[in-house]
């Protein structure tokens, strides 16, 4: 593994004498060098921290995730770019860097792209029990034969954006999958028979201090109410259909481009572990299960992925360290 040193402290002549030592000892190995230790901070204790993507552990989190794609990044690129300043010299990781597979799609963070979220869930949160109250008392037209007065919303129907907070969306959708789930199936009087296929199946809303909502079950539950609520108003065991209650507004989803970069991350470091032409060796080992991303939990099971895969490939070298001189 490469061991940065300051200019000031290494002549040409020493990095040339010990690389090339270290160079006859590389043969064998996936990468001709591992990841780089940075130069001890002048006045601090000896410490050579490993360079590796990602933190002590695998993201555990949808907010974690993005971060280290973030960071994967920028650290995949520096890995592509190190390659033999000599061709067949074995200093560097690779023969030749690999500029082809250079990442350059974007990701907004996590605060950004939750923040466009939650409006989006407020939105629809409000619509869903606003739709719901009217067509529970018969608001528009006569769609029950009596109101169900167990099944209500108590307080606020809606929610201001002050009000709103991620918790407070939790807990309201949990409160709407309860009630609508008892109003379908509420007889006799307000239906003509249980309308059982419109019961809501997806799993609560798990919110939790520091962690925050967990957005996959959210999406999940608030797609189901939106499509169940629309079925309901519109089912044959009313005395009409009601016609009038229906939401309109969308699900929740994130900002469009969202998935482009762990997608491309995906893609070039599939094509660059297996690639001969760069390395001394194929890693097809350290090609990842996990090829595209199209939601929020497949971008989170992606990143854990990742964390492990290139952490594990990187490190594919001998123990003997060239020295990178820096500045």
């Amino acid at each position: 593994m490469a061991q940065r040193v300051h200019l000031a402290d290494c002549s040409d002549s020493m990095s040339d004498a010990h690389n090339a030592n270290h160079a006859s000892m590389s043969s064998g190995f996936v990468h001709y060098d591992g990841p780089d230790y940075q130069p001890d901070p002048v006045g601090a204790p000896p410490r050579c921290p490993v360079i590796l993507v990602g933190g002590p552990v695998a993201p555990a989190s949808t907010a974690e995730a993005v971060q280290f794609l973030i960071d994967c990044k920028a650290f995949l690129n520096e890995h592509f770019g190190y390659a033999d300043q000599v061709s067949g010299d074995h200093i560097y990781a690779h023969k030749v860097v690999d500029a082809a597979r250079i990442i350059t799609a974007v990701m907004s963070s996590w605060s950004t792209m939750e923040a466009a979220m939650l409006e989006a869930a407020r939105l629809l949160v409000n619509d869903l029990g606003t739709q719901y109250e009217h067509h529970r008392l018969n608001s528009g037209g006569v769609w029950h034969s009596s109101v169900d007065a167990v099944n209500t919303l108590a307080g606020p129907i809606t929610f201001s954006a002050l009000e709103w907070t991620a918790k407070a969306g939790a807990e309201r959708t949990n409160l709407l999958k309860a009630l609508f789930s008892d109003h379908v199936v509420n007889t006799p009087g307000a239906h003509s028979a249980a309308d059982s296929d419109n019961v809501i199946s997806a799993a609560n809303v798990t919110y939790t201090v520091g962690s925050g909502v967990d957005w996959g079950q959210w999406i999940t539950l608030l797609t189901e109410l939106r499509t169940k609520l629309i079925a309901h108003v519109g089912a044959g065991v009313h005395a009409i259909v009601d016609n009038v209650n229906v939401v309109t507004l969308p699900v929740p989803a994130p900002p469009l481009g969202t998935y482009d970069l762990p997608n491309e991350i995906l893609t070039k470091f599939n094509l660059h572990v297996a690639d001969i032409a760069i390395h001394a060796m194929t890693d097809v080992a350290s090609q990842t299960s996990i090829t595209s991303v199209s939601s929020l939990s497949d971008l989170l099971g992606a990143s854990i992925e990742l964390y492990g895969k290139i952490r594990g490939h990187v490190v594919k070298a001998p123990v003997s360290r060239p020295v990178r001189r820096v500045v």
